[in-house]
């Protein structure tokens, strides 16, 4: 992006902020960050930019009114400084303390019970069973054969 670009950004972006963007200008900046995206990336950081130094640099920029030409090199020599003097934050590391490990409990394996139906069903089915296997060995031979029909049109007794 060329720097004549970032100048017209950034100048609409103080406008935009200050509240002094024509209809023109707004117009001409939404068709800058619709042409690029490397573009409305910079227009993000100018106004982040903007937003950030606005609540926390009253003091240096005074009023509003008075900040006209608000990207004054005076501002950012100013800002550079404090930077500078700035005592360094030292951001002590915490290390999470270390959880005990607790008593293991493992689930209970079901046990396997056998219910009063199943029982009678048993019996029930050994019963029938054992009377199937006695009834074959004592059940009588079966009868021989007394005669043997081989005409029955005119059979008598």
């Amino acid at each position: 992006m060329l720097d004549q670009h970032k100048i017209k950004i950034s100048e609409y972006a103080v406008k935009l902020n200050e509240g002094v963007l024509t209809s023109e200008e707004f117009v001409q900046l939404n068709l800058m960050l619709a042409s690029n995206s490397e573009t409305a990336s910079y227009y993000a950081q100018v106004m982040l930019c903007l937003s950030n130094i606005g609540e926390f640099c009253s003091d240096i920029l005074g009023p509003k009114e008075n900040n006209e030409p608000f990207l004054q090199d005076e501002l950012w020599q100013t800002l550079l400084e404090q930077e500078r003097t700035a005592p360094e934050v030292i951001i002590p590391k915490v290390e999470p303390p270390r959880e005990l490990i607790q008593k293991v409990v493992y689930p209970k394996t079901p046990s396997w019970q056998v219910g009063k139906f199943s029982v009678y069903t048993l019996i029930i089915s050994a019963a029938a069973l054992l009377f199937a296997i006695i009834y074959v060995q004592i059940a009588p031979p079966p009868a021989t054969t007394v005669a043997t029909i081989t005409d029955s049109i005119d059979t008598q007794w």
